[in-house]
This record gives C-alpha cells, structure tokens and sequence, in this order.
C-alpha cells in the first residue's frame, strides 16, 4: 500500500507540469498569427525528450541563431508529449515514424513549404553535409534569397552544436 500511495504522489506531481504547458494548436496559432503580422513562415519543430531534440533546442537557444532565424521565421517548438495536441499536429504535418527532432516550414496561410524529410529520409537536426544541404534547399523554398552570410553562420553553428548521445 505504501508504494501505491508513493506512486499516486508522483503521478499527481507529474501531471500538473504537463497540464500548464500551452496546447500544440495555441502555438501554432500565434506562430501563424505573428508570421502573418511579420510577413514571415512558420519553422514549426517537433521535438520529444530525446539528446538530437535537446541539441536542436540549444541550436535554437543560440542568440546568434535567433537572431538569423527571425528574420525570416517565427518558430514555433512543439513538445510532442508536453503539449496538448503535439501529436496530432506531429501526424497531421509529417509525422508517421521519421522520428525526432522532426520540423515543417507553413507559410503564413499554413501551407507546407517544405519539411526535414519523411520516415528514413528525416534529416531531423541536420549534422551530415546532405542534411544541411536539405535543410537549406527547404529554407529557400520560403526565402530563394537567404543571405548568404546566414547560411555560413547557421552552418557553422550546426557543426559546433552536436547532440550529446552519451
């Protein structure tokens, strides 16, 4: 009985941390509605609790990646355990089983402009050379003219920000 009670405890701690993130279709929402606003698309990333999520999200963290994606993006992370809805939204704009980080660019009218890939072909958070190469033929299906002194920054940071599979 005492491990039951242990275990209800935890439980009811966990589920309050889930119920306070915001729902996937929220997100989505005010993405479409600041790149409307910004004249921008939507880099909508699909991530879980996995090392290659965690290194996209510090990619992301980065100020100067921030700072260059803006420019073109509003991006939208959607956690797809923790929000509400993830999931679906995950199915709904690639999912199936390419695995994670997984992510879609919507233009503002939330049209899919271009995508990481589709199962075994997911480029993910992109490492390789030929995934970098796709992420950037993705990226300027939305923006042919992307800088190219953007594209030299973010290529640098991809290669200094490798996922820690320890």
């Amino acid at each position: 009985m005492k491990y039951l009670v242990c275990a209800l405890v935890l439980v009811a701690a966990a589920v309050p941390a889930v119920a306070d993130e915001p729902k996937a279709d929220d997100l989505l929402k005010k993405g479409l509605d600041a790149a409307k606003k910004g004249d921008k698309h939507v880099f909508l990333v699909f991530r879980a609790g996995d090392p290659i999520s965690a290194a996209f999200d510090k990619f992301h963290a980065d100020a100067d990646v921030k700072k260059t994606l803006e420019k073109y993006f509003v991006v939208v992370p959607i956690h797809v355990m923790d929000n509400e809805g993830g999931a679906d939204l995950y199915g709904k704009y690639g999912g199936g089983d390419r695995g994670f980080p997984a992510w879609t660019i919507l233009s503002k009218e939330s049209k899919v402009v271009g995508d990481s890939g589709d199962t075994g072909n997911n480029v993910g958070y992109p490492v390789e050379e030929s995934e970098i190469e796709h992420y950037f033929k993705e990226f300027k299906k939305a923006y042919p003219k992307l800088a190219e002194a953007d594209v030299e920054l973010l290529t640098k940071k991809f290669k200094a920000i490798k996922p820690d599979m320890n």
